[in-house]
């Protein structure tokens, strides 16, 4: 197969969409976040245990994936809304698939 095809995820994967507010820090008045925005991808809605960004266990509910050029839209912390729901990221793992045949993607785990 053709690594340049397999540079991100394939579009048949890209038939779900979230908006997202990026954390963008703390404030005096409680979290702020940057403007939403929609990102196309594949939600997973499965339970599991994770690791956050301190190392400490929790569950996950799900699991969204996206491109990997999508990064800079889900900081820890962010509020992903789907279904009627509004999660947290608890973390996002990059997967580069650096020019072998493997689809270059982002897992952000929500709670």
């Amino acid at each position: 197969m053709d690594p340049v095809l397999m540079a991100g995820l394939p579009e048949i994967w890209l038939v779900h969409e979230v908006q997202v507010e990026p954390f963008a820090g703390a404030g005096a008045y409680g979290d702020t976040f940057g403007p939403a925005v929609t990102r196309a991808g594949f939600m997973e809605e499965k339970r599991r245990k994770i690791r956050d960004k301190n190392g400490a266990e929790v569950v996950s509910n799900s699991t969204f994936y996206t491109q990997l050029d999508h990064v800079a839209d889900f900081p820890v912390g962010s509020r992903v809304a789907y279904a009627g729901r509004v999660s947290k990221v608890l973390t996002a793992d990059r997967h580069d698939g650096a020019g072998l045949p493997l689809p270059s993607h982002l897992e952000v785990y929500l709670q």
